[in-house]
């Protein structure tokens, strides 16, 4: 069995194409995923949600009005810290606010199971902007923006004209986009949130710290073993390095339901204080 067909078996995802190329697609319930107190937190808190909620505690979407939303939380994994390091992996937390009927959330992820699956993967991202209303990241102006322009364009895939609009200009309006590390360190201060990681904000408004997390600056070591595996390897190794790749996938999810996690704090009660045991 080849590294690509392990890892598909392994996460549970499908293969799916589009005129770019493939890409792994991801989907799970909230139930699917590990039950982390975050986790449980925004199981047990979204199916109280509701718009007007979110209406209050985000005015710049101008929600008054509306009767459904449809919001993205999104964070993409990259193979490296410079610009030309590819994106691996882009997870994405769905979740719906409609009037009179229950919120709706679930979690996917698009991952590339080779370098040239990246750009298959990022098409597939573009192709779901116009589904949604609102986006949301955490510290996504400072890197994911950023990150997600240039490797697009470094596959030669057009961000403006016709085909699709920059995504500087679809999202980061405050009327499209909030970026949630703004405001989670606006409120609780520079002292407290050190640095603009999901993970950090999880310890100081959940406390809660991930242990079994693969770190950012191990994910470029990890996909790069799992490229690297040969038929050879033997199955011990094979299966190190396939869990390692999967770790890669758990660790992007986890950080978008951390960023629905927070939003969900905010509009229900609307501030960013531990939730008392």
């Amino acid at each position: 069995m080849d590294r690509e067909k392990r890892l598909e078996l392994l996460v549970g995802g499908r293969v799916l194409n589009n005129p770019r190329g493939s890409y792994l697609l991801i989907q799970r319930d909230l139930s699917a995923i590990e039950q982390t107190p975050v986790v449980e937190y925004v199981m047990s808190k979204v199916p109280h949600l509701k718009l007007g909620q979110a209406a209050k505690e985000f005015p710049t979407m101008h929600l008054q009005r509306k009767v459904k939303e449809k919001m993205l939380f999104w964070d993409i994994e990259t193979c490296g810290s410079t610009t030309s390091a590819p994106i691996i992996s882009i997870a994405g937390l769905s979740l719906i606010l409609q009037d009179g009927k229950p919120p709706s959330a679930n979690v996917f992820d698009l991952f590339a199971r080779n370098p040239d699956e990246e750009r298959g993967l990022i098409q597939a991202f573009l192709d779901l902007v116009p589904k949604y209303d609102h986006f949301f990241t955490y510290n996504g102006q400072t890197f994911d923006f950023n990150r997600l322009t240039w490797r697009a364009l470094a596959n030669r895939i057009p961000l403006d004209g016709h085909y699709h609009p920059h995504l500087k200009e679809v999202m980061p309006t405050p009327e499209k986009h909030t970026d949630l590390y703004h405001i989670v360190r606006q409120r609780l201060g520079k002292d407290k949130i050190i640095d603009g990681r999901a993970k950090t904000a999880e310890v100081v408004v959940f406390n809660y710290r991930r242990t079994d997390d693969i770190g950012g600056a191990q994910i470029g070591n990890a996909y790069r073993e799992y490229l690297g595996m040969e038929s050879d390897t033997t199955t011990k190794d094979k299966r190190e390095i396939g869990l390692n790749a999967a770790r890669i996938i758990e660790h992007n999810l986890m950080d978008v339901v951390a960023c629905g996690a927070i939003f969900t704090k905010l509009c229900i009660d609307g501030n960013l204080s531990q939730p008392k045991q």
